[in-house]
Protein backbone atom coordinates (compact mmCIF):
# COMPACT_ATOMS: atom_id res chain seq x y z
CA UNK A 1 0.00 0.00 0.00
CA UNK A 2 1.34 3.30 -1.37
CA UNK A 3 1.16 6.64 0.97
CA UNK A 4 -1.42 8.93 0.01
CA UNK A 5 0.60 11.31 -1.98
CA UNK A 6 2.52 8.69 -4.19
CA UNK A 7 0.73 8.76 -7.00
CA UNK A 8 0.98 12.84 -7.11
CA UNK A 9 4.79 12.96 -6.39
CA UNK A 10 5.29 9.54 -9.04
CA UNK A 11 3.31 11.76 -11.78
CA UNK A 12 5.66 14.71 -11.16
CA UNK A 13 8.34 12.94 -11.36
CA UNK A 14 7.49 11.24 -15.13
CA UNK A 15 6.72 14.73 -16.03
CA UNK A 16 9.87 16.02 -14.97
CA UNK A 17 7.90 18.50 -13.07
CA UNK A 18 10.41 17.43 -10.12
CA UNK A 19 14.10 16.29 -9.89
CA UNK A 20 15.24 13.60 -7.75
CA UNK A 21 16.14 15.71 -5.18
CA UNK A 22 13.01 17.27 -4.33
CA UNK A 23 12.07 13.35 -4.16
CA UNK A 24 14.60 12.76 -1.37
CA UNK A 25 13.19 15.99 0.44
CA UNK A 26 9.69 14.53 0.46
CA UNK A 27 11.57 11.08 1.66
CA UNK A 28 11.59 9.54 5.09
CA UNK A 29 11.64 12.00 7.81
CA UNK A 30 9.11 14.21 5.84
CA UNK A 31 6.74 11.39 5.78
CA UNK A 32 5.42 12.29 2.09
CA UNK A 33 7.08 9.15 0.22
CA UNK A 34 8.86 5.84 1.67
CA UNK A 35 12.43 5.27 0.93
CA UNK A 36 10.82 2.11 -0.66
CA UNK A 37 8.29 4.39 -2.85
CA UNK A 38 11.49 6.86 -3.79
CA UNK A 39 13.05 3.95 -5.39
CA UNK A 40 10.08 2.98 -7.09
CA UNK A 41 9.55 5.81 -8.94
CA UNK A 42 13.51 6.40 -9.42
CA UNK A 43 14.99 3.39 -9.68
CA UNK A 44 17.54 4.30 -7.02
CA UNK A 45 17.82 3.42 -3.91
CA UNK A 46 17.61 6.10 -0.88
CA UNK A 47 20.48 6.49 1.32
CA UNK A 48 20.21 8.98 4.42
CA UNK A 49 23.23 10.55 5.24
CA UNK A 50 22.19 11.80 8.77
CA UNK A 51 25.70 12.94 10.07
CA UNK A 52 25.90 15.17 6.78
CA UNK A 53 22.56 16.49 6.32
CA UNK A 54 22.39 14.99 2.76
CA UNK A 55 20.86 12.10 0.91
CA UNK A 56 22.92 9.34 -1.63
CA UNK A 57 21.66 7.70 -4.55
CA UNK A 58 22.80 3.90 -5.50
CA UNK A 59 20.82 2.85 -8.42
CA UNK A 60 20.00 -0.17 -7.62
CA UNK A 61 21.15 -2.31 -11.12
CA UNK A 62 24.62 -1.01 -9.77
CA UNK A 63 23.70 -2.87 -6.53
CA UNK A 64 22.38 -5.55 -8.33
CA UNK A 65 25.43 -5.94 -10.18
CA UNK A 66 28.02 -5.97 -7.30
CA UNK A 67 26.18 -8.43 -5.55
CA UNK A 68 26.48 -10.75 -8.67
CA UNK A 69 30.26 -9.61 -9.01
CA UNK A 70 30.32 -10.81 -4.94
CA UNK A 71 28.42 -13.61 -4.97
CA UNK A 72 30.49 -15.04 -8.84
CA UNK A 73 33.85 -13.75 -6.47
CA UNK A 74 32.73 -16.03 -3.28
CA UNK A 75 31.78 -19.13 -5.58
CA UNK A 76 35.34 -18.38 -7.37
CA UNK A 77 37.08 -18.44 -3.33
CA UNK A 78 34.80 -21.53 -2.92
CA UNK A 79 35.68 -23.76 -5.74
CA UNK A 80 39.95 -22.95 -4.97
CA UNK A 81 39.46 -24.03 -1.27
CA UNK A 82 37.54 -27.40 -2.59
CA UNK A 83 40.29 -28.02 -5.29
CA UNK A 84 42.45 -27.27 -2.28
CA UNK A 85 41.00 -29.49 0.04
CA UNK A 86 40.76 -32.53 -2.87
CA UNK A 87 44.81 -31.76 -3.36
CA UNK A 88 45.33 -32.22 0.48
CA UNK A 89 43.53 -35.57 0.44
CA UNK A 90 45.79 -36.72 -2.39
CA UNK A 91 48.63 -35.49 -0.90
CA UNK A 92 47.56 -37.21 2.50
CA UNK A 93 46.76 -40.68 0.87
CA UNK A 94 50.31 -40.27 -1.68
CA UNK A 95 52.15 -39.86 2.23
CA UNK A 96 49.89 -42.49 3.72
CA UNK A 97 51.32 -44.72 0.34
CA UNK A 98 54.62 -43.96 0.66
CA UNK A 99 54.53 -44.38 4.51
CA UNK A 100 53.32 -48.13 4.12
CA UNK A 101 55.94 -49.03 1.73
CA UNK A 102 58.71 -47.40 4.09
CA UNK A 103 57.04 -49.55 6.90
CA UNK A 104 57.34 -52.42 4.52
CA UNK A 105 61.09 -52.06 3.67
CA UNK A 106 62.00 -51.65 7.34
CA UNK A 107 60.37 -54.91 8.17
CA UNK A 108 62.04 -56.84 5.25
CA UNK A 109 65.64 -55.01 6.46
CA UNK A 110 64.93 -56.23 10.07
CA UNK A 111 64.41 -59.79 8.87
CA UNK A 112 67.49 -59.65 6.71
CA UNK A 113 69.20 -58.76 9.86
CA UNK A 114 67.71 -61.59 11.96
CA UNK A 115 68.92 -63.94 8.63
CA UNK A 116 72.29 -62.47 8.84
CA UNK A 117 72.72 -62.68 12.61
CA UNK A 118 70.96 -66.40 12.37
CA UNK A 119 73.66 -67.09 9.25
CA UNK A 120 76.75 -65.59 11.45
CA UNK A 121 75.49 -67.76 14.50
CA UNK A 122 75.75 -70.84 12.69
CA UNK A 123 78.82 -70.33 11.13
CA UNK A 124 80.09 -70.18 14.40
Amino acid sequence: MHSKNFIFWKTAFERNQVDIYTLAQMTGINGELTSDEFQEITGMNYIPDVAGNKVNFVSTSDIMQQLAMSKIANMQKDKMISDLASQIALNKINSMQKDMIINNLSKQVANNKLELIELKNKEM
